[in-house]
């Protein structure tokens, strides 16, 4: 089993609100600055199969704000963080 840890960070601040449409602009309620941390993990179970998990903390600088409609009815959500945990199997033949 490998185990691996990253930081990574985005700097979009020459996207700004102010910008002239199609060079960039910033929509309000967006985001351009993110950090995010992951851990993973890698498992090689046979030479031929391999799976791999990691989990992702994305913080975001300025809160964004997203509608989702289900089911007719919108709801609106404003988040400074997200989170994810993502999984691959592989095999080879």
């Amino acid at each position: 089993m490998q185990l691996g840890a990253r930081y990574s960070k985005f700097d979009g601040g020459d996207f700004v609100s102010t910008n002239a449409t199609g060079t960039g602009k910033l929509a309000s309620g967006r985001s351009n600055a993110f950090d995010a941390w992951t851990i993973g993990a890698n498992w090689v179970l046979t030479p031929y199969v391999r799976v791999i998990a990691n989990y992702v903390h994305t913080h975001f600088d300025t809160p964004v704000t997203t509608t989702a409609t289900v089911s007719g009815s919108s709801k609106t959500y404003t988040l400074d963080h997200e989170d994810a945990v993502t999984m691959r199997a592989q095999f080879d033949f």
